[in-house]
């Protein structure tokens, strides 16, 4: 290791994460090894040790080289984060939240420590530690575009969209390409014929060139901009340039459907235990974009209940307790796997795992991929209470297309074309019809996305009884519930119900026939667009 001798502890280190970056995981490696031999108890060395295990996506190892890092300088901040990032890794939410609050208690000031402490905090659920983190970061480096917008998402979910808007628009003057700012600052408001930025976004679309992630959020960006203009046609071209990268992975994806929904239908079963008195967590489940997010804002504005949000605590539970362990965590081997979990146990991890988060109360967990689960819910947790939300197909179909979900979620990969999103729409129809005739209606129970806009009043007093609760005003007045929301509702549920929406597919005309033409085969509506309910 001759060839480190010349530089000091500093230089090695530096030289490290420059070869890490690089992908020259070997030569970093080399390094830090050389700093150990001289000093075994060098926590920076084991530090950029676990770097190179989290960069090769090894967690487990790259926790236990952060772990060590942490216990031999417990006042470094960085190496808490980065354990926490490693557990977000693993899945392990408490550890997570106790790595943060260790990384909090030091005050950082490192503004690249703040954001990602920022990120992580809103990806577990601590969304008014998150954004003072966010804020702390662009105080320190008003210059970065990323913190911007990382601040922007940050005062989106805790409802300041005014400022919000005013993040986006600091981190596109300061990197005009800041794709993820273009995109959130077109959700945040419509788009007039006065005020948009479509030509420049057409400009940053071809610049791209190969840059499929880039590509994928400009081009949703154009789409919005031409619905919110009316020009429907070219709003769906867009979607398809936008997606086209990732259009093969999509088709795989789609060969997967019918395993995934029939290994969830396996789970669910003729009978089960006897269902117990509604005193337990309340699963808020459904397609995405169907209403999931305006029920649980519904029923969580209810004085004796709270919102975890999305955790996927549920889903990762089960596949630690399954004896057949499952790569995955959301495919039909995951499935299959979680059908031996033992329910009881299961049950009792789901209610430890969540209950620190609920602060006391009863909670809502909506969680929309929890429907995969439904059968082995209510045999876990007989006390709990399931609302499944049903949307008018096509409506789903086109609200889950134009929608961008994580680009490395291979779950959602489906929605990378527009006919594999509706024969994933046509199975979890399927799917729902089972569930609706084999589960406990005292349990289970389902609600309309176009029931609640006819009548919220009436449809929000059932959902309050089924969940055993006393009516309370406030539920009405969901758009006034001041908890944040981090999911792609953020923005409608801080407004009063409007009826728009209901039949806004049939604006998009002959671009959506791939899916009418998949729908009307499933028999889910007739030749008008009308819905064929069961």
């Amino acid at each position: 290791m001759a060839e480190y001798a010349p530089m000091n502890r500093i230089q090695a280190l530096g030289a490290a994460k420059a070869h890490i970056e690089a992908g020259r995981f070997r030569e970093a490696h080399g390094i830090c090894m050389a700093l150990l031999r001289a000093d075994p108890r060098d926590a920076d060395a084991y530090s950029v040790l676990g770097l190179i295990a989290f960069r090769n996506q090894v967690y487990d190892k790259a926790a236990d080289l952060f772990g060590r890092a942490s216990t031999l300088a417990p006042s470094v901040a960085e190496h808490w984060v980065l354990l926490a990032r490693c557990q977000l890794g693993l899945n392990r939410a408490s550890a997570v939240s106790t790595s943060c609050s260790r990384a909090l208690d030091l005050a950082p000031a490192d503004p690249e420590i703040l954001d990602q402490l920022g990120v992580i905090l809103t990806r577990i659920g601590r969304h008014a530690d998150a954004l003072n983190c966010f804020e702390s970061a662009v105080e320190g480096a008003p210059k970065s575009s990323n913190y911007w917008t990382n601040l922007g998402w940050g005062r989106q979910f805790a409802g300041d969209l005014s400022g919000a808007e005013a993040a986006y628009r600091m981190a596109v003057s300061l990197d005009w390409k800041a794709e993820r700012a273009h995109l959130a600052l077109v959700q945040i408001a419509r788009q007039t014929e006065a005020d948009n930025a479509a030509p420049a976004l057409e400009r940053l679309f071809e610049e791209a060139g190969a840059d499929g992630v880039r590509k994928l959020h400009l081009g949703h960006a154009l789409a919005k901009t031409m619905e919110d203009l009316g020009q429907y046609e070219r709003s769906m071209a867009w979607l398809g340039r936008a997606k086209a990268a990732r259009l093969a992975g999509g088709r795989a994806a789609a060969s997967g459907i019918e395993p995934l929904f029939e290994a969830a239908g396996n789970l669910v079963k003729s009978s089960g235990p006897d269902v117990g008195p509604p005193t337990g967590p309340v699963f808020v489940l459904g397609l995405p974009r169907s209403g999931t997010t305006l029920v649980d804002r519904i029923i969580s504005s209810h004085s004796k209940m709270t919102s975890l949000g999305e955790p996927m605590t549920f889903a990762l539970q089960a596949r630690r307790l399954a004896p057949s362990p499952a790569e995955g965590l959301l495919d039909a081997a995951a499935l299959k796997a979680a059908d031996l979990t033992p329910v009881g146990s299961l049950g009792q991890a789901y209610i430890s795992a969540s209950r620190e988060a609920a602060g006391g109360l009863r909670f809502v967990d909506k969680t929309p991929l929890n429907l995969l689960f439904n059968g082995l819910i209510v045999r876990a947790l007989p006390e709990s209470r399931i609302i499944c939300l049903r949307r008018h197909p096509v409506a789903s179909c086109l609200a889950i297309y134009k929608n961008l979900f994580a680009a490395d979620f291979q779950h959602y990969a489906f929605t990378a074309d527009l006919e594999s999103t509706a024969r994933y729409v046509v199975a979890f129809n399927r799917f729902a019809d089972q569930c609706r005739a084999a589960l406990d209606p005292e349990q289970y129970t389902e609600v309309r996305y176009e029931d609640i806009l006819a009548d919220q009043e009436g449809v929000s007093r059932r959902l309050l009884s089924f969940c055993g609760l006393d009516w309370e005003d406030a539920c009405l007045r969901f758009e006034h519930n001041a908890a944040p929301v981090a999911t792609a509702s953020s923005i409608q549920v801080r407004q009063p119900l409007y009826q728009s929406s209901r039949d806004r597919w049939r604006d998009f005309g002959e671009t959506l026939e791939p899916a009418l033409t998949i729908f009307r085969s499933a028999g889910l509506i007739d030749d008008d667009g009308e819905i064929l309910r069961p």
